[in-house]
């Protein structure tokens, strides 16, 4: 990790520039760190970074047995996994405790957990499950797959057409199956049943979890019917004798190899049930430029929240997807009533700058790369920058479903000539 030493410049930006530059001043950056330099995520709750790369196999800490910490591998190739983000509110070690932090605002109160995925086998398979407990956004960062998610239900308990309302007569439920891909995001319903599959060992899918939840729950459909006696499984599910004697007992694998018969889907393309009113296709194009480019570079988004789908009425969070050229900046700005999590799909040398934690006066700064999470809590200002070769393309999840924002140009925009005078005055000098 590179901390950045900086030069701080004071500016005035007059109404119609923010580049009219009045003085400048060195800042003593070491006694105004919003953290100390202990750089542990672990242990020290102001580190507002965390490398997902980095993470730790918990099946190598042989000497702490039932941890639910870091990466868990499963596979015979040791090529897929599930690498867990959360702090201390979920059961076993946490790895980035700042995550507590998030959800602490009485107008933001949801907390966020996060599990980055990869299945390097066609075929790989993370297992039948739901959560009681949060809904989940799968944003596809990487590869295909086929995802199946038990379907909206159409009916009341009288039989009455009542749309996206949960039913408690025994209403068939079928379910929908479509192909996501780079880009694509798939928004699961709390308590709906899902799950999705590897179809290129070649191209294997990777991408990232959300929940909307500090503590996730869920129950894997092996897991369940394990503690079902056969008879009743043989007789709900129409099995013919002895079919469930040989059905999956052990322990929870949550990813699983594929079996010896599994093929591809007959189709690949995004045009298997693409009109699902789960899947969000094609994050990654039609991004809305930002504005003051000709001052900050380029840089452009696309946001996904409760006004652009309506599954997320319900959930307590949203995503924005940026893409930031070289050398463009996405300039300084506070969050009004969310917190955000910045994960980074792509990018080797992006710079934050970040003024106020929590509340607190403080300065830091620190660079990210791909894979690493950031977060910017509510009301703290900051701005990033891409020094780097390539696009940096940022995932950035809010714990509100319609957040809004403020830049620091809005801000200074607005103040009429006399309060830019007043609030910098200095003893002995005019002002600008």
């Amino acid at each position: 990790m590179k901390i950045i030493n900086i030069n701080f410049t004071f500016i005035t930006i007059a109404a119609a520039s923010l580049l009219s530059e009045a003085s400048s001043a060195n800042i003593d950056y070491n006694d105004k760190l919003c953290w100390s330099g202990n750089e542990d995520p672990a242990t020290n709750p102001d580190v507002p970074f965390f490398n997902s790369n980095l993470s730790v196999d918990c099946k190598e800490l042989n000497d702490h047995s039932g941890l639910q910490c870091g990466r868990d591998y499963y596979g015979k190739d040791g090529n897929s996994f599930l690498n867990w983000v959360y702090g201390t509110k979920h059961p076993g070690f946490p790895n980035w405790i700042a995550m507590d932090k998030v959800g602490k605002s009485q107008y933001a109160p949801d907390g966020l957990m996060f599990a980055t995925f990869k299945l390097g086998m066609s075929g790989s398979l993370r297992d039948p499950h739901w959560h009681p407990n949060s809904s989940e956004i799968l944003f596809v960062t990487g590869g295909k797959a086929k995802v199946t998610v038990t379907g909206f239900p159409k009916t009341d308990v009288a039989g009455n057409l009542r749309g996206a309302t949960s039913t408690v007569m025994g209403k068939e439920r079928f379910s929908e199956t479509f192909i996501v891909s780079t880009g694509d995001a798939v928004i699961f319903p709390v308590g709906y049943h899902h799950y999705f599959e590897g179809i290129h060992a070649d191209d294997p899918l990777t991408g990232i979890a959300i929940f909307d939840t500090p503590d996730l729950k869920s129950f894997d459909t092996p897991q369940v019917m394990k503690n079902v006696p056969n008879s009743i499984l043989n007789r709900v599910l129409s099995l013919k004798e002895g079919v469930a004697d040989g059905f999956y007992t052990g322990s929870r694998r949550v990813i699983t190899d594929p079996n010896p018969t599994w093929s591809p889907p007959d189709s690949l393309s995004n045009d298997l049930a693409d009109n699902s009113s789960f899947k969000v296709s094609g994050i990654y194009n039609d991004l809305v430029p930002a504005l003051h480019q000709d001052i900050n570079g380029n840089s452009a988004t696309k946001v996904v929240n409760a006004h652009t789908n309506t599954v997320l009425d319900k959930a307590g969070y949203s995503i924005a997807y940026t893409e930031v050229q070289p050398g463009a900046s996405i300039e300084p700005y506070w969050m009004d009533d969310a917190d955000e999590v910045i994960f980074v799909i792509a990018g080797d040398s992006i710079d934050v700058i970040r003024s106020g934690n929590g509340g607190k006066s403080c300065l830091d700064s620190f660079e990210i790369e791909q894979g690493f999470f950031a977060l910017n809590e509510i009301g703290s200002t900051w701005t990033l920058t891409n020094n780097g070769d390539e696009t940096a393309k940022v995932l950035r999840i809010f714990n509100s479903n319609h957040p809004s924002m403020t830049t620091l140009f809005d801000g200074y925009e607005s103040l009429p000539e006399d309060v830019i005078k007043t609030m910098n005055y200095l003893e002995g000098n005019k002002g600008p």
